[in-house]
């Protein structure tokens, strides 16, 4: 069974840009789950990524592309160690998320709460092999 560690920020550096808050973000552009790892979409790099650290929150460090194995040239995206300001009630938004998760499925696809049963079909009126016998 693996450890869990918790995700601590490993560096005191950050980009110096204004922090990152979620309030002025979409809502579906990061995950706070009480439970779940915390993740953002990197402003620069638009791809998913991880939000360490307890107190002080930063977008982990990053390349802009994760295309390394192929030989290309590691570049940092320059979103890496962007400080993060979580600004919102996160009960809220949570109820919030669950909701829109809800109504986005289409009703045909959740289940019924009745189950309607099929009636069942006649028995046969006689077996098959006295239904040549009748004819002859």
């Amino acid at each position: 069974m693996p450890r869990i560690r918790p995700g601590r920020t490993r560096t005191r550096r950050n980009n110096r840009r204004e922090p990152l808050r979620l309030s002025t973000m979409a809502a579906h552009d990061f995950n706070v789950r009480v439970g779940e790892q915390k993740s953002v979409i990197c402003p620069d790099c638009r791809t998913w990524r991880r939000i360490m650290g307890d107190t002080d929150l930063k977008i982990r460090e990053h390349c802009v592309s994760d295309r390394l194995a192929e030989g290309e040239e590691h570049t940092l995206c320059p979103g890496s160690n962007q400080v993060v300001i979580v600004d919102i009630d996160v009960r809220r938004w949570q109820v919030r998320q669950d909701r829109l998760l809800r109504d986005a499925m289409p009703a045909e696809n959740r289940r019924g709460t009745r189950r309607l049963w099929k009636p069942l079909s006649p028995p046969a009126p006689s077996p098959i092999h006295r239904i040549g016998a009748r004819r002859a």
